[in-house]
């Protein structure tokens, strides 16, 4: 325990590494709790700088890899990158290096992952069908945000955007956007097998708001309806 005369009148400082918390043991008694300690043993956490949620999940092979929102640079946020960890137990897991960067701007918001176990993209080969990635890129000079694809031909090690980037722009969002493209982001992207076309579920914040999109090649997308709050 440490005296209160060491601590009064003090500022704290919360660096994003580290943070001790205090409770009263007495009147002139502080006991510090190390609260990272007291943290879930299987929280996963950057040592140090900004992450909040998991986006992304996917098994290859043996390996699970889980992407993150993560700004590199700061404990703040913005700069929002996909960050990347692999794990073959859920529980112990290895930092890998940015999967989806920040780059010319446009940070890479929410999104899935999936196989295209059939090449339906066309980015791989019938024998080596790559592994996709759909986000929402955000620009942050102008607060627009249009969706985006990256893909793995390395299963899951590295990954490319995709070069006709965005494949849904702001200007086929704005019909069926409120805010002209302002807020409509986090694709839920999943492969519907009895019409054999991609489906992507986008959120319109603010809205109460779903829409749905469809593909044939993950890559050309066709708004199809949408879901109200009021429809519920």
């Amino acid at each position: 325990m440490i005296g209160l005369d060491k601590v009064k009148g003090r500022k704290p400082i919360f660096d994003g590494v580290r943070t001790f918390v205090g409770y009263g043991e007495g009147e002139d008694q502080l006991r510090l709790i190390d609260w990272d300690r007291r943290i879930d043993l299987f929280t996963l956490s950057q040592d140090m700088n900004w992450m909040n949620e998991p986006n992304g999940l996917i098994k290859i092979e043996s390996t699970w890899h889980l992407f993150y929102q993560h700004n590199p640079t700061a404990n703040v946020w913005g700069n929002i990158n996909w960050g990347h960890a692999t794990s073959i137990d859920l529980v112990h897991w290895d930092y890998k290096p940015i999967a989806i960067a920040n780059e010319n701007g446009i940070e890479a918001f929410t999104g899935t992952s999936y196989y295209d176990a059939n090449n339906t993209s066309g980015l791989g080969t019938p024998e080596d069908p790559p592994y996709l990635a759909w986000y929402t890129g955000y620009t942050a000079s102008n607060g627009t945000q249009d969706q985006r694809l990256a893909f793995s031909l390395d299963h899951g090690a590295t990954w490319i955007k995709f070069q006709d980037n965005p494949i849904i722009p702001r200007v086929q969002e704005e019909p069926h956007d409120s805010t002209g493209g302002l807020e409509i982001r986090d694709p839920k992207v999943f492969f519907h097998n009895p019409s054999e076309k991609w489906v992507m579920v986008l959120a319109h914040d603010g809205q109460n708001n779903l829409s749905f999109w469809t593909s044939t090649d993950a890559k050309n997308w066709t708004w199809e309806s949408d879901l109200l709050s009021t429809q519920i």
